[in-house]
């Protein structure tokens, strides 16, 4: 279901500084939109805003699924909740833009490094989990982030697995990415990620941001995630998939 609808005004001098669609237009777009995952909208508009305009984009949001949550940071960590390191550690910041391509800062949650030492941030999340879950997110490596990676972890009875990594020789600097990982373990367990930083040869700033979190408890799409039951099989012997 459609939760939000919004007109954003590109880079021009024309057009209104700020545009709120009618009532009329609001139910229209949800008449025709709700329940699908894009529409084409070609209707006769009536708000005020929209008619002096050539072309335009509209994007909405829509409500998320039942049992699904979602941590965008804005005004708190959501679902994780740090822990204490000695030298990193994962704040919330707006450094850099949202990864929606709009021109806003929104808040991530981001781990810098500026020392020439090895240092490892985590952030747990705050609820365990005993059944098969779809994790989504958003991450970035920004600066000089040459000697540094992100990883993923399920954390149980004192163990942990690695789900996801990534290093700064195989992904995009300074440019959101986004992924989905099917997680599920026989065992309770918490979810981490994880900022490492090497011995690096450099004092600038090196970060490694998170944004939009989403938790679903189902597979990302499915089906079973085999790169994921590879990795399994390798560390814990042959088993079926659940999904």
């Amino acid at each position: 279901m459609i939760q939000n609808i919004t007109v954003q005004e590109e880079a021009t001098s024309c057009g209104p500084n700020q545009c709120v669609l009618n009532s009329n237009d609001t139910k229209t777009i949800e008449d025709n939109c709700n329940g699908v995952n894009s529409c084409l909208v070609d209707y006769n508009f009536t708000s005020a805003c929209l008619l002096g305009l050539r072309y335009m984009n509209l994007s909405y949001t829509c409500k998320h699924e039942n049992r699904t949550s979602v941590s965008t940071f804005e005004k708190d960590f959501g679902d994780w909740v740090n822990v204490s390191s000695k030298n990193v550690e994962w704040i919330r910041l707006a450094s850099v833009l949202d990864h929606n391509g709009g021109d806003s800062r929104g808040y991530s949650i981001t781990a810098t490094s500026t020392v020439d030492a090895n240092v490892t941030a985590r952030i747990y999340t705050d609820n365990e989990f005993m059944e098969p879950i779809c994790l989504s997110l958003w991450y970035q490596l920004y600066g000089d982030c040459h000697d540094c990676s992100f990883s993923i972890y399920t954390m149980y009875d004192g163990y942990h697995s690695l789900l996801f990594t990534t290093e700064a020789d195989s992904t995009s600097i300074n440019q959101w990415e986004n992924i989905s990982v099917d997680v599920y373990e026989h065992v309770s367990f918490n979810l981490a990620l994880e900022a490492n930083f090497t011995d690096r040869k450099s004092n600038t700033v090196c970060s490694i941001l998170v944004d939009d979190t989403s938790i679903a408890y189902r597979p990302c799409e499915g089906k079973c995630n085999h790169k994921l039951y590879q990795l399994k099989h390798e560390q814990k012997g042959k088993r079926k998939c659940p999904f």
